[in-house]
């Protein structure tokens, strides 16, 4: 798997009264962004028109961020608080089938949780970090037989797989990947059994087609607790784990963001 972490790709822009270094200049729809900020002035920046806190995590202060796999193509401006820009990427079209027309969010995800609970799953700790080391991987043996932003097509509709389908049989235990707050518990429609946990600074976790739970809601998680087991309850063909991850909101490459994100810590 390809390593984000580039900082030097850039040269540093003056910004807070230090510099601002980006993970790449240029990625595609979908995949995770690493700001990190040199300087101890300011609290927040702007992209478009998310409005992102300055995290401090490892002795060092950083902003993520994604692109959902629907967004704008084109460049993106980081701007201060006054508005002023520090510096500028690039969000590139993924290769695929991009037709508006016959794109379809997997499922309508927001319509089953991240709409009904919007402000509790991504604002309540959007501006403290909850987690307090690196992510660990939510099954202990990650086989991937259905991968981030593959085309999947039904009838006339094509979609993006929001997510990482691992395969895992019945009764497999089921890891958080950090620390955190459970948000979320329970069944639902195509998503069967469902955990969603909150580790802070706007990234949330999604486990799905659960059979089984080991966690309620409110409860406090640490890296590797078992909250589950795996399933094929909801709109399954078979037995695995849907695995993601949602940056303020916003569907990222998990396993790209996990690498990323631990890179922090090294």
């Amino acid at each position: 798997m390809k390593n984000l972490i580039i900082f030097w790709l850039l040269l540093p822009l003056s910004c807070f009264g230090g510099s601002i270094y980006f993970s790449s200049n240029q990625i595609l729809q979908g995949e995770p962004l690493l700001i990190e900020i040199k300087g101890d002035r300011g609290s927040f920046v702007y992209i478009e028109e998310d409005f992102l806190p300055i995290i401090e995590v490892n002795g060092g202060r950083y902003i993520f961020w994604s692109p959902d796999l629907d967004a704008r193509v084109g460049s993106y401006d980081v701007c201060d608080e006054e508005g002023n820009e520090l510096g500028i990427f690039q969000v590139a079209d993924r290769p695929g089938e991009t037709k508006e027309d016959t794109i379809k969010t997997e499922f309508e995800i927001k319509s089953e949780i991240v709409e009904k609970h919007f402000d509790s799953l991504c604002l309540a700790h959007k501006y403290e970090p909850l987690f307090s080391g690196k992510f660990v991987g939510p099954l202990s043996q990650m086989d991937v037989y259905s991968r981030y932003a593959k085309l999947r097509k039904k009838g006339g509709e094509t979609w993006w797989h929001k997510g990482v389908d691992f395969t895992a049989s019945i009764g497999t235990p089921i890891y958080s990947i950090g620390d955190g707050v459970v948000i979320e518990v329970g069944e639902f429609f195509r998503y069967g059994g469902t955990t969603v946990i909150d580790h802070g600074a706007g990234i949330i976790s999604f486990y799905l087609h659960q059979s089984d739970f080991a966690v309620k809601k409110a409860a406090r998680v640490v890296a590797g607790q078992v909250i589950g087991a795996t399933g094929n309850t909801g709109n399954v063909t078979g037995p695995h784990l849907h695995f993601g991850i949602r940056i303020s909101g916003e569907q990222t490459d998990p396993l790209l963001f996990m690498e990323m994100f631990n890179d922090m810590f090294d």
